[in-house]
């Protein structure tokens, strides 16, 4: 005989004004409520993960690949573009490649100077994933022949700066010889993530190009998207393996970076 059984069958046919009838119920209710409430937070954090990462891989994507360096300046040696994409869309993993560079520069307006790091973006290949984090204005007009002077700025930097939506700013890229380049803001983005908020501004990629004098077919870096996303503590061994190492010009290898530690492609 099962005598777990036997008990549970005892307790549960009491009579219904019994103590062990009520003891019954009110420790069953207990449980159904405590799974429920179980089932509800972690769908809660599942949600909160599921947008912080989609926050991270809109301004970043899943991978990124740039020219090896050992200096931790945000300004790396360009890299060839027609090459690279060539070899990238050769592997099934990568979904979407789109070209982008960064360069520092500071912001004065009337009242206020601040430093910002301008990244410049490119539709070329597919529409910005950052389209997605407008919350005034609109994303960067990118005209066919010369280089946009839109921005889209952060909704931290529209306020230290009192900056809304057709607001003109003046930039200052300190290089030999410096330049100065005046840029209209037509959105303001907001991802919640101080990392990007308080220091990103996005802009024409043909507008660094003009300012290092780099042809067309150079650019800053590559930030892809992959197909899948896996848990993991590394790059996927895969993808890292087939993934080209050099560039065409002066063949110096490139790296390769997650977005998202302990996510891979």
């Amino acid at each position: 005989m099962n005598i777990a059984r036997y008990i549970s069958r005892r307790m549960d046919g009491a009579d219904s004004g019994s103590f062990t009838h009520s003891v019954t119920r009110i420790a069953t209710v207990s449980i159904a409520l405590g799974i429920a409430v179980m089932i509800v937070s972690f769908s809660i954090l599942h949600g909160f993960r599921e947008q912080i990462q989609n926050k991270i891989f809109s301004f970043g994507a899943h991978l990124q690949l740039s020219r090896y360096d050992t200096n931790n300046s945000l300004e790396v040696a360009p890299i060839s573009e027609p090459v690279l994409r060539r070899q990238l869309a050769r592997y099934p993993q990568v979904a979407s490649v789109q070209a982008f560079a960064r360069k520092t520069a500071i912001i004065k307006t009337t009242d206020e100077v601040l430093g910002v790091v301008l990244k410049g973006v490119s539709e070329t290949h597919g529409p910005s994933a950052m389209r997605a984090n407008i919350v005034a204005g609109s994303f960067i007009h990118y005209a066919d022949s010369a280089a946009s002077n839109d921005i889209v700025i952060s909704q931290k930097i529209a306020d230290k700066l009192r900056l809304k939506v057709g607001s003109p700013a003046l930039f200052y890229f300190i290089q030999q010889p410096p330049r100065v380049r005046k840029f209209r803001v037509s959105g303001i983005y907001q991802t919640g993530l101080d990392e990007f908020d308080e220091v990103y501004v996005l802009g024409d990629l043909r507008q660094i190009q003009e300012l290092n004098a780099w042809p067309d077919s150079l650019v800053g870096a590559w930030r892809c998207a992959c197909a899948t996303l896996r848990s993991s503590t590394t790059p996927s061994t895969s993808f890292t393996s087939s993934c080209p190492t050099r560039c065409a010009s002066k063949k110096r290898p490139t790296s390769m970076r997650s977005s998202s530690t302990g996510f891979s492609c």
